[in-house]
């Protein structure tokens, strides 16, 4: 089943440590904001882009590793063990300041 992210998620995934040594995937299908692709360029992708992967298999060289794990299943395992959260919003411009000041002041907030 296909897993709905934001850009910002996809491409910190896309950047995690997969595990093995140099991990690729394969059999890849992702639709950002409505176009799909084999192909997701992350210099291309907006951190407020709807993402969905449809499909990919992850693989790795590490002999110790379990190869052909599914891309959908790894997304949601990576997120799943993460200690932060992300939060997309929009909101009116005249208030950058006040909600960039207001979610600093929130304890645990790491990054605004």
């Amino acid at each position: 089943m296909p897993v709905k992210c934001k850009g910002i998620e996809f491409k910190a995934w896309l950047e995690s440590d997969w595990g093995g040594v140099d991990p690729w995937w394969d059999d890849v299908w992702v639709v950002i904001d409505g176009t799909g692709t084999a192909d997701p360029i992350p210099e291309e992708i907006s951190d407020t882009a709807n993402v969905t992967i449809e499909t990919g298999v992850i693989y790795v060289q590490n002999p110790d590793a379990r190869e052909g794990v599914e891309a959908v299943s790894h997304f949601r395992t990576w997120k799943k063990n993460l200690d932060t959260m992300t939060l997309v919003i929009q909101f009116d411009k005249s208030k950058h300041d006040a909600v960039k000041s207001a979610l600093a002041q929130i304890k645990g907030v790491k990054t605004v």
